[in-house]
């Protein structure tokens, strides 16, 4: 096997975290590189565990997509779904994440076992919050089973059906563009739909720049005129769902919006994308937020956090 490349690519997640805080970003997708050796630098295997850390909230939405995902990988397969079986094994799941993020497994196991943030900052939450947690991420599930999509999938020819939670890319001049979206499918109208499944607050008016990346990718993967894409935003906390009919001025408002992103990016490289090799720690400027910076997971190895000034 060669040696391991930290390639430059882009998505929506690596944008977000770019605008947020530049030294989070170099941690995320620099500082953290060679960490999973466990003989590696203190600091380095410190930053490559704490990047696998999340906060309940996003933690309960990933098991939401897992059971999602599975459960339309066995309806695609012609199987039965039962959803109390779904709903058990959500919480089995979450009962053995938070045992091993409580013991801090994830120090030893970094990539295998959980690891929460409030275990790893001694966050104080109440066994109410926890169950609410729990209990947030199943009536997401039943929200999920009582979705219309749902409806129209299982009448659907399977042959219709897309993609179900799959990573892919394509390119935006020469970058690789990361895309994984949780639903693709042809609808009985012949309108392609780009399904997003959201567990977290209400937004009336989300960011189009996640699903229409994915329009972008899904436009020519699939030769389908922009016109003929749809996107849905599905709030499975708020059973809400946005539509947004895609056309090309969104597409290049979206396209550009990418392109702008990447070229800050790559101020911050030492010289050309393809080497993608970053400039010092010190020209990732850290965010002036205190909250931003108590969200973040790497808090603790950066010595420039606003929180050290409190």
């Amino acid at each position: 096997m060669g040696e391991l490349k930290n390639e430059f690519t882009w998505s929506t997640k690596r944008g977000g975290v770019f605008d947020e805080c530049r030294r989070k970003y170099w941690f995320e997708y620099y500082g953290f590189w060679g960490g999973w050796n466990p003989r590696s630098e203190d600091r380095t295997r410190s930053i490559y565990v704490l990047k696998q850390l999340k906060g309940r909230q996003a933690w309960a939405g990933e098991h939401v997509h897992q059971s999602a995902a599975d459960a339309l990988q066995l309806i695609h397969a012609g199987l039965l779904v039962n959803p109390d079986e779904l709903d058990q094994e959500i919480v089995q799941r979450m009962r053995d994440d938070f045992r091993e993020s409580r013991e801090k497994e994830y120090w030893t196991r970094p990539k295998k076992a959980c690891g929460l943030l409030e275990h790893e900052f001694d966050i104080p939450v109440t066994d109410a919050e926890w169950a609410a947690t729990t209990d947030h991420a199943r009536a997401c599930l039943r929200n999920f089973f009582a979705s219309p999509i749902l409806a129209e999938l299982r009448a659907l020819d399977r042959s219709n059906w897309l993609q179900v939670e799959e990573m892919d890319q394509f390119r935006i001049d020469g970058v690789p563009i990361w895309v994984k979206m949780d639903l693709a499918y042809r609808a009985a109208d012949g309108r392609l739909r780009i399904v997003d499944w959201k567990t977290g607050r209400l937004d009336p008016h989300p960011d189009p720049i996640q699903l229409t990346c994915y329009a972008i990718y899904a436009s020519a993967k699939w030769n389908v005129p922009p016109e003929r894409i749809e996107t849905v935003h599905v709030n499975l906390g708020g059973n809400e769902s946005t539509v947004r009919q895609v056309d090309a001025a969104l597409i290049g408002s979206v396209r550009g919006r990418i392109q702008e992103s990447i070229a800050g990016m790559a101020k911050l490289l030492e010289g050309r994308i393809a080497d993608n090799a970053p400039l010092p720690e010190s020209a990732f400027t850290p965010t002036d937020s205190t909250s931003a910076c108590r969200r973040c997971q790497f808090r603790r190895v950066c010595p420039d956090s606003p929180l050290h000034r409190l």
